[in-house]
């Protein structure tokens, strides 16, 4: 299969390069794709759903919060 003269120990050290960067390039398209969706979205003014629930709003707790620091520094 392989010539004479090539040691198997090359063969395997050929592939542990190759893997790694391999996969590498594969997570840097993954990361590229979402970039560009993101981009295009903004281009092109794709507007997303807000699927969050309208019973859950935290932004009361919120201010009540800020409210009672803030009584906290007049006193």
């Amino acid at each position: 299969m392989y010539s004479k003269g090539v040691p198997s120990v090359f063969l395997l050290t050929r592939y542990q390069i190759f893997a790694p960067i391999f996969l590498l390039q594969c997570v840097n398209a993954f990361w590229s794709y979402l970039l560009w969706r993101i981009l295009w979205r903004l281009v092109v003014g794709v507007q997303i759903a807000d699927i969050r629930e309208e019973g859950e709003d935290e932004s009361g707790d919120e201010d009540e919060v800020a409210k009672s620091i803030g009584e906290k520094k007049d006193q």
